[in-house]
C-alpha cells in the first residue's frame, strides 16, 4: 500500500493481522509537517519507521496509539511521543498519517533496518520518535 491513511483506531482496526512495515508522518494542512534534522528538513515529516512481527500491523499500531496517549502500553516510538509531549509541540496525535506495506517478518525486519539507515544516512540521525536502527 503506498497511501497515507489517518492514524486513528477506525483505521488501524482494518489492518490485517499480518505483518509488514510502517512509516508514520505528521501533516499540516494536507502536507507533510517539515521537522528539522541535523544534516538538513525533513520535508516528507516522518516521525518513525516500524515494523510489525507475527502478532501484524493491526496489533502493532493499536499498542502504537494507546501508548502514545498514556505512555504505558509497550511500543517504545508511542511512548516516546507521549513522554516527549509531541501533541504539545506541534505534532498533535490527529495530525498523524501512516503507510504501511505486508511483508513476512523477516522482510519486515530487514526492510526497517535499512530505512532507518537510509533515513540516517541523509539527516544524520534516525527519525524523531525511533531510538535505534533495527
Amino acid at each position: 500500500m503506498d497511501d497515507w491513511e489517518v492514524l486513528d483506531e477506525e483505521t488501524v482496526d482494518s489492518l490485517p493481522c499480518e505483518a509488514g512495515l510502517y512509516i508514520i508522518l505528521s501533516v499540516h494542512g494536507g502536507r507533510p509537517r517539515v521537522i528539522r534534522r541535523v544534516l538538513g528538513n525533513d520535508t516528507s515529516g516522518i516521525l518513525c519507521i516500524g515494523r510489525a512481527g507475527t502478532r501484524g500491523l493491526k496489533n502493532r499500531l493499536s499498542i502504537f496509539l494507546r501508548a502514545a496517549c498514556d505512555g504505558r502500553a509497550p511500543h517504545s516510538e508511542g511512548k516516546t511521543y507521549c513522554r516527549c509531549r509531541y501533541d504539545e509541540e506541534g505534532y498533535p496525535l490527529d495530525s498523524l498519517e501512516f503507510s504501511w506495506w505486508p511483508l513476512r517478518p523477516r522482510d519486515a525486519k530487514q526492510w526497517e533496518r535499512d530505512g532507518l539507515q537510509a533515513y540516517e544516512n541523509v539527516f544524520g540521525e534516525l527519525p524523531p520518535l525511533n531510538k535505534r536502527c533495527g
